[in-house]
């Protein structure tokens, strides 16, 4: 049996999109002895998939650890629908809240402007 385990350490950024050549440390234990080697790897740096499917499938993995696979699948969805409906509901509340506000100026003008009718009629 061989186990192979491979140590790579990169020395300038990749770009995307591009095939590289990888000198990597290879560290084999075959019958008990250890062999130091070094292989060359060749890899496709792929290009990084929209933030929201990266989002989706941190969220996806998360989910599935903790509920398995079978209830996985279809609980990310219910997650989802769950977090836009109480963004929805944050946003109509700031609304309604910022609304308020704009009320509140313009009961506090009707009160005055009432105020000075009373002080007009002498009461």
């Amino acid at each position: 049996e061989i186990a192979q385990e491979a140590v790579i350490t990169l020395g300038h950024p990749l770009t995307q999109g591009q095939w590289y050549a990888f000198s990597a440390a290879a560290q084999q234990k075959e019958s008990k002895k250890e062999i130091e080697s070094r292989r060359t790897y060749i890899a496709f740096v792929p290009e990084q998939p929209f933030i929201a499917v990266r989002w989706f499938n941190k969220l996806e993995t998360y989910v599935i650890s903790k509920a398995g696979n079978d209830w996985g699948p279809p609980l990310t969805w219910v997650v989802i629908a769950g977090a836009l409906l109480f963004l929805v509901m944050f946003i109509l509340g700031l609304v309604k809240m910022i609304k308020g506000f704009k009320g509140l100026g313009k009961a506090k003008k009707l009160q005055k402007q009432s105020l000075a009718k009373l002080k007009r009629k002498g009461r």
